[in-house]
């Protein structure tokens, strides 16, 4: 199977519902990295505004993110507002400066590999039943990437 790294719907047969179904629960969007090694994501994918995307990267703000740097550590998922890693670059400030008030991380290491997925809103929690929705997509996701990896013999 042929795969267009820059697009997840070569990777992931359902990736349009599937990011329509995360489009509904975030109106502030959402990012997807998946198979990441020391090199970054094989497969990654950006719905944050787009200002705020670029501001992140320009600055290099995953650097001293805390949600980054709890993805590092950690799997399962988490509320931002959950977060106690310090951050001493203002990152979760500047992203709510830019709507991104509220969110949950999703994290999940195997093999040597880490895959996370963020989701955001601007004006509520995310629900314990969006959570456990989102989770699905991202577990999906990330067996989809898991499988399409060559197999070492």
């Amino acid at each position: 199977m042929d795969v267009d790294h820059k697009n997840l719907g070569g990777l992931i047969p359902t990736f349009e519902e599937d990011r329509q179904i995360l489009l509904g629960m975030c109106d502030m969007g959402f990012a997807v990295a998946l198979d990441i090694h020391w090199n970054g994501p094989v497969y990654s994918h950006n719905e944050y505004p787009e200002k705020w995307a670029k501001l992140y990267f320009d600055k290099n703000f995953f650097v001293l993110d805390p949600l980054f740097y709890w993805t590092v550590v950690k799997t399962g998922h988490i509320r931002w507002s959950e977060v106690s890693f310090p951050d001493p670059r203002g990152v979760l400030k500047m992203a709510a400066e830019h709507g991104l008030k509220y969110g949950c991380t999703f994290s999940m290491k195997e093999s040597n590999r880490r895959h996370l997925l963020s989701i955001s809103r601007s004006d509520r929690e995310f629900t314990d039943p969006e959570i456990s929705e989102a989770e699905k997509v991202f577990e999906s996701w990330t067996a989809a990437s898991i499988n399409i990896r060559p197999s070492k013999k």
